[in-house]
């Protein structure tokens, strides 16, 4: 199997190594197997500097072949620190990395969080808003529904004072028609007075007084006589009590309209009107409805 040997030569750095095999490379060398790829200037330092002779620089291949197992030990331990080395970053890296996603989910989750409460703070803040502007809708409605019941209100207020008043009005003008009629009618009554007095003062009333007195005695006459009848024969009685009863009552309505009025009645004449009238209105006239000639 052929080794290729790559070192870094370097003054400052104390594990030089000038022989590090390499399976990695198929170009073997003339000390078995092994080549010589180490920095120029210390390859030039190895095999002329003081090694004038061939014998001397194939005692230090020797020599250099003899360190090669301890220096390929170190190398793989080496080698082996290195993976370690490289894991461990790997890992060190890797929890790094999930420590930065870690807070990276943090500040989104934070983010996150603070929009939702920015977002719930926007709405309640809109909600509140919502609800101030419902309540001053719902206010400025009361007011409105209030002007517009304070409006109805006088609206019926001065309504109801024009029908007062139109009331009022009508009945001032019944009033004063009632009055004016009251006065017409009792202008009238007034002259159908004088009238009924100059109609029961003159000759022909007076002779129909005596006509009606005349008969009233006549009647009163006849039914006296024929207070015994049997009921049966009653009813022709009882009109003829009832046409005494209304000529009675003819009687002083005419003679009740007499009074001593200037124009009335001549010298001497009202003394004997009175005399009558007197006698006529006396109590003592029977009135055979409420008291009938049969009655004990």
């Amino acid at each position: 199997m052929a080794y290729n040997t790559h070192s870094s030569y370097s003054t400052k750095n104390d594990d030089y190594e000038p022989w590090k095999p390499s399976f990695e490379s198929e170009h073997a060398g003339p000390h078995g197997g092994y080549t010589y790829s180490g920095n120029t200037k210390a390859r030039e330092s190895v095999f002329e500097k003081g090694s004038d002779s061939p014998m001397k620089r194939m005692s230090l291949g020797s020599k250099t072949l003899k360190e090669a197992p301890n220096k390929l030990s170190r190398a793989k331990t080496m080698l082996g620190l290195g993976k370690k080395k490289e894991a461990e970053r790997q890992r060190t890296i890797a929890l790094e990395q999930e420590r930065i996603a870690q807070q990276e989910r943090e500040k989104r989750a934070r983010r996150a969080e603070r929009a939702r409460r920015a977002e719930q703070e926007e709405q309640a803040r809109l909600a509140k808003q919502h609800e101030a502007q419902l309540l001053l809708h719902q206010q400025h409605l009361r007011e409105q529904q209030a002007r517009m019941d304070q409006f109805e209100a006088e609206q019926r207020r001065r309504q109801q004072e024009i029908d007062d008043e139109k009331r009022r009005v009508e009945e001032q003008q019944r009033a004063k028609e009632a009055k004016q009629q009251e006065e017409i009618r009792l202008k009238k009554r007034q002259i159908e007075e004088a009238n009924m007095k100059r109609r029961n003062t003159t000759t022909v009333a007076l002779r129909n007084l005596r006509e009606l007195v005349r008969t009233r005695y006549e009647l009163d006459n006849e039914i006296w006589q024929k207070r015994d009848v049997r009921k049966p024969m009653r009813p022709d009685i009882i009109k003829k009590m009832q046409r005494a009863d209304a000529i009675l009552g003819e009687i002083q309505a005419m003679v009740n309209t007499w009074e001593d009025s200037p124009g009335t009645w001549d010298e001497g004449e009202w003394e004997l009107a009175y005399e009558v009238r007197q006698r006529l209105l006396a109590d003592g006239k029977r009135s055979w409805e409420s008291h009938p000639p049969w009655v004990k």
